[in-house]
């Protein structure tokens, strides 16, 4: 897992309006996903072992979407 992958698949998910960027805190195994559209910006976070399920990504992209759309 790499975080251009993952700001692909919450990209992918939430629009071409919405900036999103991928950090990995100081702990371990963790990912910050924030999106920006206009002056609005959401963030999320999960764990490396959520995200490397199969097909968890893509689920856990397009639900924060639903939440944030």
């Amino acid at each position: 897992m790499d975080a251009g992958t993952v700001r692909d698949a919450f990209g992918k998910a939430l629009g071409p309006e919405w900036d999103v960027s991928v950090t990995r805190p100081g702990y371990l195994g963790q990912w910050v996903i924030t999106a920006t559209c206009d002056r609005r910006t959401c963030s999320t976070q999960w764990s490396t072992l959520m995200l490397d399920m199969p097909g968890r990504l893509e689920e856990l992209a397009e639900a924060f979407a639903r939440r944030v759309g």
